[in-house]
């Protein structure tokens, strides 16, 4: 129906991972839900509870259609957002300034939190995303 238009932002998944890892370490109570001990690491999260956190998932997962095709108006990134907003605003015809919320506090550089394990380990979960929005991890 071309009376809807459908956009997305996607994001680096290195970046991605280290995210929602500082996020749920600051939620008992997810933590909890989810059953991973308080004070888990970076490490141990991607290897023993991954498959539990459904917010690892490839970013693909959630674009696919019925029929495995990603049938979007427009993708923006993350990392491109401030100039990908003049597309996502052209795409709905609307003249909006871009708002910021959710700034991290942590001024750790995400890079930071990976080991060369680690790093294969997301560009294993993540190759699908990888590909299809050519991510690296530089």
């Amino acid at each position: 129906d071309d009376d809807y238009k459908i956009f997305s932002v996607v994001r680096n998944p290195w970046s991605r991972a280290v995210s929602y890892y500082k996020n749920l370490i600051d939620n008992p109570k997810i933590l909890k839900l989810l059953r991973i001990p308080e004070g888990v690491e970076f490490e141990e999260l991607l290897v023993k509870y991954a498959s539990r956190c459904r917010e690892l998932r490839p970013q693909i997962y959630w674009l696919i259609n019925w029929n495995g095709i990603i049938d979007i108006d427009l993708i923006a990134k993350q990392e491109n957002l401030q100039e990908d907003w003049k597309k996502i605003c052209d795409l709905l015809e609307l003249d909006l300034e871009l708002p910021f919320v959710n700034i991290n506090k942590d001024p750790t550089p995400w890079r930071d939190y990976y080991t060369p394990y680690t790093r294969q380990l997301i560009a294993k979960i993540f190759k699908e995303d990888i590909k299809q929005f050519g991510y690296t991890f530089g």
